[in-house]
């Protein structure tokens, strides 16, 4: 197959729209850009994140293509750029003839950047996870973990649960007669009696991040051994104002200023796991060492005031997914995996010992679809 990885350019265009409707008369629900240059995250002589697109190009066709998002990571207590590796894509997906473009894309993306990650690829079980395993990155799961604050709805519209016909009638049986509202109250009760009690916390809504999350940062960022660095500039430009999706906190504790998150309130329609649940999501948090109950303690304050049926989130930190249990959050199946490259886990080894010690969760994710 003579196939050659090359940058996108604008001569390309066409091949590339032509390449989407091949995926999608195949049944592919992912597209892949039709702009060489990324709206959100153009690559500049001062970008501290930027995004490059690669394709796949054979003749005039385009069979498949890949995007790179580069930015800067706390690694052993030194920044390093290393970059996500999204959206592959391949012409493979409705034709197995053209079979293997997902290994050579992989390969060229590490040939540009040897120090990858890949977020969010579902469970074990899936094919892209038995993928990147095959081409020797490790694999680990960032723990989830939800809270349900409105029983009947939860029971309702949990798709995931619900698509065994007789796990269905049973939720439906619990919702209606008041048993699943009094159960799931009760195992609230019974997990939030053994939780810190949290005093003297508030918080305020902010627009955006300027110094005060820059001296957070400084301070925070000597704990953790691999996190993505999350000064002001940058959160800004992940979190834009412009964006409404997004609720930025500022946590303090009595005046001091001790941490922060953002979450988001989001009304669904048909979701292949909660259904039309109104649901609440800790995107990204921070907070000084001691005081991580506070900032979850504070969110779900908030989510709870806009009346979220059920709320979750992602965190591999020790202190973040004690923080969770402290707050009344129960543990749950995960299928958002973070995979690493193979030299950038020989930086983070041992990997066993080190995980609980790398700062990832939903927000280290350029695409937040809930």
């Amino acid at each position: 197959m003579n196939l050659r990885v090359v940058p996108y350019t604008h001569d390309h265009i066409e091949a590339v729209r032509a390449f989407n409707r091949r995926l999608k008369e195949g049944g592919s629900r992912y597209q892949f850009p039709e702009e060489p240059v990324s709206r959100q995250y153009p690559r500049t002589d001062d970008a501290d994140i930027y995004q490059e697109y690669f394709l796949a190009v054979q003749g005039e066709y385009v069979r498949g293509g890949y995007i790179l998002r580069h930015q800067d990571f706390r690694i052993n207590q030194e920044d390093k750029k290393i970059a996500a590796y999204q959206l592959p894509l391949s012409e493979a997906f409705v034709d197995s003839s053209f079979k293997g473009i997902g290994k050579k894309l992989l390969e060229d993306g590490l040939e540009r950047q040897p120090l990858m990650i890949v977020l969010g690829i579902g469970g074990h079980d899936q094919p892209a996870a038995q993928f990147f395993r095959r081409m020797q990155w490790k694999m680990h799961d960032v723990p989830f973990y939800f809270r349900i604050l409105h029983p009947f709805r939860f029971l309702r519209n949990i798709s995931y649960l619900r698509r065994n016909l007789l796990y269905k009638m049973l939720m439906d049986l619990a919702a209606f007669s008041g048993i699943g509202w009094i159960g799931l109250k009760f195992l609230n009760f019974f997990i939030l009696r053994k939780t810190l009690r949290i005093e003297d916390s508030r918080s305020e809504m902010v627009d955006g991040f300027a110094s005060w999350a820059n001296d957070l940062w400084d301070v925070i960022r000597k704990g953790y051994i691999f996190s993505s660095v999350r000064d002001s500039n940058i959160l800004n430009m992940i979190y834009p104002q412009s964006d409404q999706r997004f609720l930025r906190i500022r946590v303090f504790f009595g005046k001091n200023n001790v941490g922060w998150a953002v979450l988001m309130a989001t009304d669904l329609k048909g979701h292949n796991f909660f259904g039309k649940m109104k649901l609440g999501s800790i995107i990204d948090c921070l907070a000084l060492p001691g005081f991580e109950e506070y900032v979850i303690e504070e969110s779900t304050k908030t989510l709870k005031a806009l009346d979220v049926d059920l709320i979750v989130t992602n965190q591999s930190y020790k202190s973040w997914r004690r923080a969770m249990k402290n707050c009344g959050y129960m543990e749950g199946l995960t299928n958002y995996l973070l995979g690493l490259s193979p030299d950038l886990s020989e930086m983070l080894e041992p990997l066993d010992k080190n995980f609980e010690l790398m700062h990832v969760n939903r927000g280290d994710s350029t695409y937040l679809n809930l």
